[in-house]
């Protein structure tokens, strides 16, 4: 039987573009909710990497 990688590692964390920046205070959360979503992704697609090669 072969494993199946985890569903919560098949999705990124979303990001909301469609942003009503105004300000710079607007801008900073967007840049930091963006370095989340990117922190997410990568952990995730590692994971999903390491699980691959464990079960070659």
């Amino acid at each position: 039987m072969r494993e199946q990688v985890p569903t919560d590692f098949l999705e990124c964390e979303n990001l909301n573009i469609n942003r009503d920046m105004k300000t710079n205070g607007d801008f900073a959360l967007f840049v930091i909710d963006s370095v989340s979503a990117y922190r997410d992704c990568k952990a995730k697609l590692k994971a999903v990497r390491d699980f691959v090669k464990q079960g070659e």
